[in-house]
């Protein structure tokens, strides 16, 4: 059950990437448009990406409203016995 499971997102993958012309698992665009400009140098490509994902959790906390809930409260029917 596994090996299927996991054989259907290899051929589902495999599909992906042919649908755009990408010829290995680590297909990687050969430049990028950046603030306007185009630019092909992997470093210079890496630098806004890491700067985006590197403020998620920030723009995240400023984005989410508090709250006073606690997480046990979340928390329902708990599993007493594990068989």
């Amino acid at each position: 059950m596994k090996m299927n499971y996991y054989n259907d997102i290899i051929q589902e993958n495999k599909y992906y990437m042919k649908e755009v012309n990408c010829k290995e698992y680590h297909c990687f665009p050969a430049e990028f448009v950046i603030e306007g400009q185009l630019v092909n140098n992997k470093s210079n490509i890496s630098e806004p990406f890491n700067d985006y994902f590197s403020q998620i959790e920030l723009t995240t906390s400023q984005n989410v409203p508090s709250t006073r809930t606690t997480r046990t409260k979340y928390l329902h029917n708990p599993i007493l016995h594990v068989y």
